[in-house]
């Protein structure tokens, strides 16, 4: 059998009592009370066993048998015996010799593949900070904002780890492939040596800059410890800290740490999102319950609603307002979402207003309406310029009326499709303007500085009332009449900067 399998993976103290193990059996069996034949049948088992054996082969202890079959065959044995064993012993040490050339010329390969391996590192160990520069930044470090004071130094001690810890991969791998190299133990430890030399570059530098990384990156962890979980986090904030917590995770899972630091950063962190996971979980639970809490106010306050609608032939005016009254007192008095809120407030508007009607009760709209009559008129006018004076005479008057809240809204919104269609038409009244007319032209911008000026009037008014505290579907509506109001007072910009270059041009 072969004394000694699949050398490369065991340790030298066991390569060398596995030695002397098999020096051991040579020389009992040379020692032994058996027949000389009998002894060289078995040495020659053992060295052929050594020449088949797979990975590295034990030629010391196969010419150290070779050397005792010399001794054995010196000593008498029957002709034909000898000439037997004789036979089998040459056919072994050819095949020995031939197998040891072949090892030695994959030996000469592996140790000039090893050699340069080795110059490789020692070349890029001298040209490091120039490798240094080419290496692009992490991505995790800039979009990271807890680690963004120390960002420059992270990308630093990162680029130069990534380096140091492929070099010490390489470093390793080498060593192993020395150690079960085919070579000249002289050769092994000549290799070694420049191994040796290139880890005190590698590893005390990489030591260093591993503790340098663990000692900033645990004192920001901390900072953001310290300085999050202060006081009660807002809902909207919780989300923002879980996000910052799995970025700090990813970091600490790119960045070489050392193991102390490593374990403590993983627990803190995870302690701090099961606490922030348990938050979320509860203010989900607490906004279900007021979310139920609101449809069932919602629910009883639209069946009270709807019981006044059926009854409201059967009962007097009065009553049904005192009703109304109540629902209203009510619904003032309850905590609800303001989508509930919405739909209250539109069928109590809704129900008031037919009770009203249904009565022949005189609406509060009638003003409203009657202006709306009067703006649309202004839209049949055919002249441009007495079309565009009686709107302006109508805006200075509805801005003296006091108007109900719904009605100024109504008019607020049919005054700026009003002002949209005239400022369509003139436009197109702009372009057909000759370009050689400065008169006309001029007439024009002066025209166009007094509608600016309106629009920035009506730009003001908007304003404050969008910012007057009305409820926030009233001040959702102003929003857009100022965004609108907005936009056309840049398009009307345009249209006079258009004309201030035919005028220059023209001059």
């Amino acid at each position: 059998m072969c004394v000694r399998d699949m050398k490369g993976k065991k340790s030298e103290s066991e390569e060398r009592k596995e030695d002397s193990r098999g020096l051991r059996v040579v020389e009992e069996i040379a020692n032994s009370s058996q027949p000389v034949d009998v002894k060289l049948s078995q040495l020659l088992d053992l060295m052929q066993s050594l020449l088949e054996c797979e990975g590295s082969h034990q030629f010391g202890l196969f010419w150290s048998a070779r050397t005792t079959c010399i001794a054995l065959f010196k000593q008498s044995l029957a002709p034909m015996v000898r000439v037997h064993l004789w036979a089998r012993y040459s056919m072994l040490c050819r095949e020995a010799k031939q197998l040891k050339e072949v090892l030695d010329e994959q030996g000469a390969f592996v140790l000039e593949q090893i050699d340069k391996a080795i110059a490789d590192i020692e070349h890029e160990l001298d040209i490091l900070p120039q490798l240094l520069a080419a290496v692009p930044l992490l991505s995790e470090i800039s979009s990271c904002h807890v680690v963004s004071a120390h960002a420059s130094r992270y990308q630093t001690l990162h680029k130069q780890l990534h380096y140091l810890n492929a070099f010490c991969s390489r470093i390793s791998g080498l060593r192993k492939e020395v150690k079960k190299a085919e070579i000249r133990m002289r050769f092994k430890s000549r290799l070694f040596h420049r191994l040796h030399l290139l880890g005190d570059r590698v590893y005390p530098q990489r030591k260093e800059l591993i503790q340098q990384m663990s000692e900033l990156f645990l004192s920001d962890v901390e900072l953001f410890i310290q300085s999050t979980f202060v006081g009660e986090l807002k809902t909207y904030e919780l989300f923002e800290v879980k996000e910052k917590i799995k970025q700090l995770q990813a970091l600490s899972k790119i960045f070489t740490l050392n193991t102390e630091v490593f374990s403590k950063v993983r627990v803190q962190l995870s302690q701090c999102w099961d606490s922030v996971q348990g938050v979320v979980i509860e203010r989900k639970k607490m906004q279900h319950e007021q979310r139920q809490h609101s449809h069932a106010c919602r629910d009883e306050l639209l069946h009270d609603l709807e019981q006044i609608e059926k009854e409201a032939e059967a009962i007097s005016l009065s009553e049904a307002r005192e009703r109304i009254k109540a629902v209203k007192t009510k619904f003032s008095s309850v905590s609800m979402l303001s989508q509930d809120v919405h739909i209250i407030k539109k069928r109590l508007q809704l129900l008031e207003k037919e009770c009203v009607a249904e009565r022949g009760v005189p609406q509060k709209g009638t003003r409203g309406s009657l202006l709306q009559d009067r703006l649309s008129h202004c839209l049949e006018i055919e002249d441009r310029n007495e079309q565009y004076e009686a709107f302006v005479e109508l805006v200075h008057e509805i801005h003296t009326i006091s108007l109900t809240m719904a009605e100024a809204r109504e008019i607020d919104m049919l005054l700026s499709d009003i002002r949209d269609l005239l400022e369509k038409k003139y436009t197109a009244y702009v372009c057909t303007i000759p370009h050689h007319d400065t008169a006309l032209i001029s007439a024009e911008i002066d025209r166009l500085e007094l509608v600016r000026s309106e629009v920035k009037d009506q730009l003001e008014i908007w304003r404050h009332k969008e910012h007057s505290g009305l409820d926030f579907t009233q001040a959702m509506h102003y929003v857009e009449l100022v965004d609108k109001e907005k936009a056309r007072l840049r398009r009307i910009e345009g249209l006079l900067e258009e004309l201030h270059e035919q005028a220059s041009d023209e001059v």
